[in-house]
C-alpha cells in the first residue's frame, strides 16, 4: 500500500486508499448508545470499517453490551476518590482517556438521546473533575424517525456533552431512519458515511 507523506495537522481523506503515515497514532474511539442492532449501529460500523481500511485504529463500544449501572449522584468522585459502583465503567472512561478522537451515535428518544447513552455520559463524571478529555477532537451521529428539528435536538445533547467536557466538536451528522435496514438500504446515505469518514479524518 503507498504511504501518504502528510504531516498530522493536513488532512489526507482526498486520497482514502492512501495509508497514512500518521493513521496507526490515532486511536479512535467510537461509541454506541443505541440498545438495538439498528441504524445507529450501523453507521458506526460502516465508519469503523472505512477508517480502519485507511490505516487508524478504531474501536466500537457497543453500550446495549455493557454493564453499567446508573449513577447514585454520591458525590464521592467529586472528592479524587475511585466511583464506588463496581462495573464496566472504569475500563470504559480509561478508553475514553487514551483516545485521539470520539465518535458518538445515539438513535433519538422524544428528541433526546437514549437512556442507556446518557447512563454512560453520567458515569463519566469522574473525568470531569480534572479536565481530563479536554481538547481532544469529536464528532457527533443522530438518527431518528421524527424528522430533522427533532433529531437535532439529539445532536445538540451530545453536544453540550463535548462542551462540558471541552472537546472539539468537528461534525454533526443526522439520519432520518425508523426501520432498522432504512440507512444500510439508501444509497444516498452511503454517501453520506463516506463524507463522514472523510471528515473525522481531516479532524485528526
Amino acid at each position: 500500500m503507498l504511504q501518504c507523506s502528510h504531516a498530522p495537522m493536513f488532512p489526507c481523506s482526498n486520497v482514502p486508499m492512501l495509508q497514512c503515515s500518521h493513521a496507526p497514532m490515532s486511536n479512535i474511539l467510537l461509541i454506541s448508545g443505541s440498545p438495538r442492532k439498528g441504524n445507529t449501529e450501523y453507521i458506526l460500523s460502516a465508519v469503523k470499517k472505512i477508517l480502519k481500511k485507511a490505516g487508524y485504529q478504531p474501536e466500537l463500544v457497543l453500550l446495549r453490551k455493557e454493564k453499567i449501572k446508573e449513577c447514585l449522584g454520591c458525590s464521592v468522585c467529586q472528592a479524587g476518590k475511585p466511583c464506588p459502583l463496581k462495573d464496566e465503567m472504569g475500563r470504559l472512561n480509561q478508553k475514553l482517556l487514551t483516545a485521539d478522537y470520539l465518535i458518538i451515535g445515539s438513535p433519538t428518544y422524544f428528541n433526546m438521546i437514549s437512556g442507556l447513552l446518557k447512563k454512560w455520559i453520567d458515569r463519566t463524571n469522574p473525568l470531569y473533575f480534572k479536565n481530563q478529555l479536554e481538547g481532544k477532537h469529536g464528532s457527533i451521529i443522530a438518527v431518528g424517525a421524527a424528522g430533522r428539528q427533532s433529531i437535532g435536538k439529539a445532536g445538540e445533547n451530545i453536544k453540550h456533552f463535548f462542551d462540558i467536557y471541552k472537546i472539539i466538536t468537528d461534525q454533526i451528522i443526522l439520519f432520518e431512519a425508523e426501520h432498522p435496514d432504512d440507512v444500510k438500504d439508501n444509497l444516498e446515505y452511503q454517501k453520506k458515511i463516506r463524507q463522514f469518514a472523510d471528515g473525522v479524518i481531516r479532524g485528526i
